[in-house]
């Protein structure tokens, strides 16, 4: 009944800010019910309608911010259903994929791109990663059964990690990390160029961005146990930039630029 309450209103019932209201009520009870909120036919109860209104508000606009706590709702159901979020899992990686595809789009004709020009790219990045925490090793077939998408997963990835926004950058580090964890097989292919962006990221200007890039480079660097090839070619410029991080070189103490610290403080 909670949930065919909160689904009701998604019919043109609310709008404005008492929609975001539902959304973020959908977004809590993933985080705080867990893994039974999709067990048995409940999540055929929300689901669908979740990703129905996304399709009628990305083909309105897909870079309208009001799009936003939706994706973030989203993000967290894929990531606490696990299995059971299968049977909409191709339907939200394409929804996903086609989100950033068209953003990007859309920003290529704009002038100057500031941060929150980029939210709707962010979130999208985000729902992947949540299918990514949710799937886990079922990830990579997930992208594999994709006809649309699945081929340019890794090219739109290696993008991401290249983009001129530091929040679009930091989620797909994210993204790398949790599928070194989850799913390292669908890196493989890539592996040089993302490993090459992660020490490019490693930027005492970017905190954020550059936790999460050697977050991920640690992630796969597990994975290469025994098989150091792969990392070879970055040793030297990680060890380098590292260096320099653990040791508080470059680093403002009177937090003039850089929030990072290092040991030298």
């Amino acid at each position: 009944p909670t949930f065919q309450t909160l689904i009701s209103c998604l019919g043109g019932r609310y709008q404005g800010r008492s929609l975001l209201l539902v959304f973020d009520t959908l977004g809590l009870l993933a985080d705080f019910v867990g893994e039974p909120i999709a067990q048995g036919r409940l999540s055929s109860i929300y689901i669908p309608p979740l990703l129905q209104l996304w399709d009628g508000m990305a083909a309105n606009d897909a870079t309208d911010r009001a799009i936003i706590p939706l994706l973030e709702c989203i993000a967290s159901i894929a990531l606490v259903s696990k299995a059971n979020y299968q049977p909409f899992a191709l339907d939200t990686f394409d929804k996903a994929m086609c989100m950033i595809e068209q953003v990007q789009l859309a920003l290529a004709t704009q002038d100057e791109i500031g941060d929150e020009d980029a939210d709707p790219v962010i979130c999208a990045t985000d729902v992947l990663d949540g299918l990514v925490e949710g799937m886990q090793q079922n990830f990579g077939t997930l992208v594999a059964s994709s006809s649309r998408y699945g081929a340019y997963f890794l090219n739109v990835l290696v993008a991401l990690t290249q983009h001129e926004i530091s929040g679009v950058r930091m989620s797909g580090f994210a993204v790398i990390g949790d599928l070194a964890v989850h799913c390292p097989s669908v890196l493989e292919p890539a592996l040089p160029q993302l490993l090459r962006s992660a020490v490019d990221n490693l930027d005492s200007h970017h905190p954020t961005v550059s936790n999460n890039a050697v977050w991920s480079i640690g992630e796969i660097c597990v994975r290469c146990r025994g098989n150091p090839a792969p990392l070879e070619p970055i040793v030297p410029d990680f060890v380098q930039k590292a260096s320099g991080i653990l040791m508080g070189n470059g680093f403002n103490p009177h937090n003039q630029g850089s929030s990072m610290w290092g040991l030298a403080e």
